[in-house]
């Protein structure tokens, strides 16, 4: 996931005046670039380019979710994976490519993450 902040180009030039800095430095800031985006000063710029109605947006992959009636929730994943999860008895499974390749019983709530993130790396 990635966040970034859209801002108008006089939105820009106030955070450059509120700041003192230059329009690399805002605009570094506002992608949330591994350059600038995680000094103090992007985190500052950040705050306030929120407080004068700059928008954040995010950027996320795409990953459908389906309960059926049967209790089955079924989630799949960009790269062909699918997480299938028995609401009922806790049972859950990572299938990829036609083939079962991971097994999980009495699965809690919390531990949907961990099958998730194994699903997403295939």
């Amino acid at each position: 996931m990635r966040v970034f902040f859209t801002a108008t180009r006089e939105q820009k030039e106030r955070l450059m005046k509120i700041f003192g800095c230059k329009d690399r430095i805002v605009r570094g800031a506002l992608a949330n670039d591994a350059s600038h985006g995680g000094s103090d000063l992007a985190k500052r710029i950040r705050k306030a380019a929120r407080e004068i109605g700059c928008q954040p947006q995010v950027v996320a992959d795409e990953m459908e979710c389906v309960f059926t009636t049967e209790g089955i929730m079924h989630q799949m994943f960009p790269n062909g994976a699918k997480l299938e999860m028995d609401m009922a008895t806790g049972d859950g499974r990572v299938i990829f490519r036609g083939r079962t390749v991971l097994r999980h019983e009495d699965t809690k709530v919390s531990q949907i993450r961990k099958l998730q993130d194994y699903a997403k790396g295939l």
